[in-house]
Formats: structure tokens, sequence, C-alpha cells
């Protein structure tokens, strides 16, 4: 199926959901369009396939839309979790939006439009927008129209004939074209209404305990079910009725009722057949049903298997994997680069956490008694190793892969397991506190020590590269300028070398043995709760907190804000402090990937800021024989040359064809000063630069 390619952003972002959850189908004579748990998705009647989907990135408030209607004009109208959003009629531009007021007033029930204006029944209460027929939102005027007292205020369903009917707890309410109430029936075969339809020129609606029908202003039972049922919506075709339900789509015909389908059903519409939404598990649904002549035929969105990621990354082609959980156990999805999406079944479930090591297999943790490891291998397309340890040992709280290839894990029996060819080491460290929850971070630096984020600080594990010999071992456990808390959720190593630890309470950068903090209060960061930390090789910090993501560049001292209003960042609708699960730096294709429990969402970033030499930096300066083990060239323009001279002209190193980071260990240099020289032949620029080297 083909992605919405036009942006509503500057950045080119994306966004991947899981659209099967269908609330409600509208169509044409060429489409259907499907309102889901995860955007507007557009099916053609011609090649019976899905053609669009349009998410946050193209506009939307919220990727949970409920309700489509179209206007005079042909533009549609979504109604989303969070109020409305308007396209034109081929969903190539943003008309806007529109906001009801707060919290449940911007959540879309129900949508009718006549002629210039549009109806809208949220879950706090019912509003006309009059358009004044124009393609503009800005002129629209929203009039609050209030319900009887003794009605609620949440809308269900709405319906217009000569009138405005509609549907909410405990009855009917029918409303003039002046916005006063015309009539009203309470309690008519059930309290709910929720849905509405015209059939034959009478009025026809559902409840929980059946169908009834409007005669006047009298009330007369079609169906009438024997127990009440979960209902969303009911049609008319081939001269019987067909209801939508959490038991499965019912077809009724003289006061009889047998199940045709049993998986639950939101919309049914009718169109040569009938056309079925299919809703299940909130965070993946069953996609479309076709139904004609008695035979069915199923139809679905390629996408995420589940809208809830835990974690997310990519290997060094391209490929994406996505982890959920809690509604999958052993399912992760996997999109090869310009691919769609397929389905990796692990062989342990409850796989959260997952990591690359040097080879490009991507390692998976399952946080679960007995679990363990798993191992993928894109190039064979195999499961190349597992490895399920007993009890709480194989309960993986943080995972990682060191400089060697060795796979490290902490575990609730408190242990550190080093996993290499078959062969696992046990590891204890005093201080160190077991995982009460997955998704600490074990990372390594160029040194190849361990450093842990754990509840009681930062933990630093030197092997000294022998798995086998404990006794040259050393660790250290920092704690001194934490906050209070002193639990460390992420941790990430810059450009520079610098440890930086996310905490619930800001940003903590290890200097020395302690550390300085960094938070709202002496920066722009967007929110102090910090869920993960990464680093890029050009000096970039990328932070994802409760709120959104910032972005730090440690050498230009700059910020920049990622918000879901002035980027392709999915919503937080809720504002859950753990709606934003995880991020990932991509340094093959320079981007930036986040998993949240609506989905997973790209970015690719611009590399204009690395195409000049004057962006080229050096660091650590000085370099210092003691404390540092490489010297790196950061910023460098694709193809330059590097060479390294001392003061007396002597050519000590050269680098050629460099691109983007270049890393250095200097041997049997003295002290001094000494001189780079870089020059990039395609760009016809030269750029002197100077760094100390002390012993």
């Amino acid at each position: 199926m083909g992605i919405l390619t036009f942006s509503a952003f500057a950045e080119n972002w994306k966004t991947y959901t899981n659209t099967n959850f269908i609330y409600q189908i509208v169509g044409d004579s060429n489409y259907l369009y499907c309102a889901t748990n995860g955007g507007l998705v557009t099916f053609s009647l011609t090649s019976r396939e899905f053609t669009k989907t349009v998410t946050n990135t193209a506009g939307l408030l919220s990727n949970r839309v409920y309700r489509i209607a179209f206007d005079i004009n042909n533009n549609i109208w979504l109604g989303t979790y969070k109020g409305l959003t308007v396209f034109d009629r081929g969903l190539e531009s943003l008309l806007g939006h529109h906001l009801l007021g707060t919290g449940e007033s911007n959540i879309v029930n129900a949508l009718a439009i006549v002629g210039e204006t549009v109806f809208v029944g949220t879950k706090r209460g019912l509003f006309a927008i009059i358009t004044k027929k124009t393609n503009s939102l800005i002129d629209d005027s929203i009039v609050p129209i209030q319900l009887p007292a003794n009605f609620s205020a949440s809308i269900f369903s709405l319906f217009y004939h000569e009138g405005l009917w509609v549907g909410v707890t405990p009855g009917l309410i029918k409303i003039n074209d002046n916005f006063s109430i015309a009539h009203t029936y309470p309690h008519p075969l059930g309290d709910s209404v929720k849905a509405i339809k015209l059939v034959n020129d009478t009025i026809y609606f559902i409840t929980e305990l059946g169908i009834s029908r409007i005669i006047g202003n009298s009330l007369y039972s079609v169906i009438t079910f024997p127990t009440p049922m979960i209902v969303f919506d009911f049609n008319y075709y081939d001269n019987r009725f067909y209801l939508a339900t959490i038991q499965g789509t019912w077809e009724g015909f003289n006061n009889n009722l047998r199940l045709i389908y049993p998986e639950d059903t939101r919309s049914i519409f009718v169109k040569d057949g009938l056309w079925l939404g299919i809703g299940g598990q909130v965070f993946r649904g069953g996609g479309l049903r076709y139904y004609y002549n008695g035979g069915w035929q199923e139809f679905k969105v390629n996408g995420i298997e589940f809208n809830i990621v835990t974690c997310a990354l990519a290997d060094n082609q391209g490929s994406l994997y996505a982890l959920h959980y809690p509604v999958s156990y052993r399912t992760i999805s996997y999109k090869p680069l310009n691919g769609n999406w397929q389905i990796l079944w692990d062989s342990i479930p409850n796989s959260y956490v997952g990591v690359i090591d040097p080879s490009n297999r991507i390692w998976f943790g399952h946080w679960i008694l007995n679990g363990g490891v798993s191992c993928y291998d894109p190039h064979s397309k195999n499961w190349i190793d597992v490895r399920q340890w007993n009890g709480y040992v194989g309960v993986v709280g943080a995972l990682g892969v060191d400089n060697n290839g060795v796979v490290w894990f902490h575990n609730q029996a408190n242990s550190l397991i080093a996993y290499s060819n078959g062969n696992y080491y046990d590891f204890t460290m005093p201080g160190l506190s077991r995982p009460e929850r997955y998704g600490y971070e074990l990372i390594f630096d160029s040194s190849n020590r361990l450093w842990l984020g754990f509840s009681g600080g930062l933990a630093m594990y030197n092997y000294n590269n022998t798995l086998s010999n404990p006794a040259d071992d050393s660790y250290y456990i920092y704690t001194k300028g934490l906050p209070t808390n002193k639990e460390i959720n992420t941790v990430a190593i810059a450009a520079n070398g610098q440890i930086w630890c996310g905490t619930d309470a800001g940003v903590a950068i290890l200097e020395k043995d302690s550390f300085v903090m960094l938070n709202r209060n002496n920066s722009p960061l967007i929110n102090d709760q910090i869920k993960r930390i990464r680093s890029d090789p050009y000096g970039g910090m990328w932070i994802l907190t409760s709120q959104g993501l910032s972005y730090y560049n440690i050498y230009k001292n700059e910020w920049k804000n990622y918000t879901s209003s002035n980027s392709g960042l999915i919503p937080n609708n809720d504002n859950d402090d753990k709606f934003y699960q995880w991020l990932f730096y991509d340094k093959y294709c320079h981007r930036v990937i986040i998993a949240t429990k609506e989905g997973l969402c790209e970015v690719y970033l611009s590399r204009d800021s690395i195409n000049e030499l004057s962006n080229v930096i050096i660091y650590p300066n000085p370099f210092i024989k003691s404390y540092h083990n490489k010297i790196i060239f950061s910023n460098v323009p694709l193809n330059s040359i590097i060479e390294i001279f001392d003061l007396t002209g002597n050519l000590i190193k050269k680098f050629d064809l460099c691109e983007y980071t270049v890393e250095w260990i200097p041997k049997n240099i003295s002290s001094g000063l000494y001189f780079a020289y870089i020059y990039n032949p395609i760009l016809r620029r030269s750029l002197l630069m100077k760094f100390a080297v002390i012993y």
C-alpha cells in the first residue's frame, strides 16, 4: 500500500501505525474511507487494495480517528480524539483544525453534515459549526447546542432527516433547524442509542436491547434482543438488518437473529454487498471484511503488528524492528528498507529490548521468568541463537553488546551475565540492586567498560576484556550529585566521551566522579522526566522526555525541541508519562526512531551542517595520554583527506577519503603541538587546525 508522501512539517517525518482497528467506514463510487485507531486509510474499490494512510505527519491532531464526513465542498472532516481535522477530498491538502473546548469536548463520537452546517457530537456536548460554504475554516462559527438536563452530554450518534436526530443516554432527541428541542424519546427500548438510519423514509435506531422505528412520534419495536448486547452500528441491505456488535456481525430478519461473522464488528457499510469494519484488540484490529452472496473476503492494511512499541531499532541495512507489549508475547514487526512490514516470531515470550552486535545480528532480551536472550540474523533470515536461563536469571532488565561482540545483561537475580559463543559468565557487583522493571540500559565506552543505569545510580564495571579472569576486574557506583531518587533510566556516551544519564529530574552528566544536572531550570530542556538519551557522531544529544524530544549539540551549544505541534512526533494524547517508550539513533541512515504506545515515528536528519570544513571539530583537545585513548575528528565532510604534522612539518599520519567521524589512537608520539591539515577535493577547500598532546 502507499503511504501519503506529503508532510505538514519541515523535516522528513514518517509515522508507522496499525490501522486495522476500524471505527467507521464511509465511501463513494471509487473508494472506502476508514476511520481507524492509527489514522485514516483509503481503500480502492477497483483494485481492492489500500492506497493511502493519513497520520499525524500529514497534520492529523490525533491518529485515533473515530468519524468521517464529507461537506458541501467535498472536503473530508475527520473526528479524532483531539478535535477535528479537515482535508480536501483528494487528501492532498490540509485545510485546518477545529477544537471544541478542552478534554472530552474534543473527543468526537459522531458527525453529520447538512448544507453549510457540520454537527459534531463529542463526549462532552453537541456543537454546530457554521462553515459559510467556504474551504477556509477561519470564518467558521462554533455554536454549542444545549441538550435537556435529563440527557447525557456524551453523544453516541447523529443523523439528519427533517431535523437533527441525536442518540444519547437515556434515549433519542430530535432538534429543529433553529437548534431548539423538537421532541425527546427517553428510554426507547433501551437507554443508549448507538446508531440511527433512514430506511424507506422511516427513522430506525439501535440500542443495547434492539432495533426500533419512529412513525410520527410513536415508537415501534422491530427486533428485540434476547439479552442486552454491546452494539456499535447497523445497516439495512437486501431486506435484512445487519448489526455490528462486540460479539460479531448479526443478521436480523422478522425478529430473528443469526450470527454471520464472529469477530468484533464496529461499522457496516453497504456498497455492492456488506463491508465490515472490524475491531478486536484496540492496538491491533482485524481490518476490512467484504460479504457478498454468502462469501467472505478479508483485507488488512500493511503496517506494524501492534500500536504499542516498547523498543525500536534499525540494522546496518536500514531495516526497522519494532518490539510489542503487552498485546503480543512473541511478535516483532520487521520492515526492510523500502519494503513492507513483516512479522518475526521470537522463540521466547516478552521481547522487550533489543541491541545490534558488530556483525549486524539483533539480540532480544526477555522480561519473563525463565527468559533470556534470542538472536536473529537478517542476512540468513533465521533465528541463530536462543539461550534461556532458569528463574530470575533469565528476567532481562538491561541488555547490551560490548566492543568485542559479547552480549551482556543485568537480570532480576541481580547478576551481570556475559554471553559469548555459547558460553556464559556470571559477574556480581557489590552495591548493585536488581532491576524491578525492564528497560534499564547497559552500554560500553571506547575502553570497553560497562556502564549500567539502575535504581541506585550509575554502575561502571571494567572486566579488562578477560571474561574468565575476574581477578583483574574493577567496578564503581556513581551517585554523587544525583537527585534524591538516584534511579537512572537511560545512559548514553556523547561524541566527546562524556557519560550522559537520564533521570526523572533531568539529565545527569558525569564529570570525573560526580554528576552535573541539566534540567528545565538551567536549560531549554522540554521536560525533566527523561525516558531515553542517544548521541550522534556530530555532537548531537537526542533526549526523549515524557513530553517530547529535545536536541542539544554539545559543540555548538544549540537547542531544539520537537513536539507533536511542531514536528511529526506522534501526539501523547493522554499526557501519559510512559507514552514515549524508546529512542534509537541510526548512524547508517542518520535518522532518529521513536517508539510510542501508539506507533513508531522516524525522522531523517539533515547533514547540511557537516558539509563545510568550518564545522570540523577535534576532541579531546588537549589529548591527555593518561586520561584519553583516542583523538576524534568529527563533522568531516565526505571524501576529505586529513594529514597530521608535527611542528617541524613531518607527516605523522594520513587519512584518505574520510567521512563524518575519524578516530585516531596516537602511538609513539611525544608531547607537543600538532597540526591537522584537512582538504576536501569536492568542495575545493582546505582547513588547518591545531591540537595538543600531553603525556
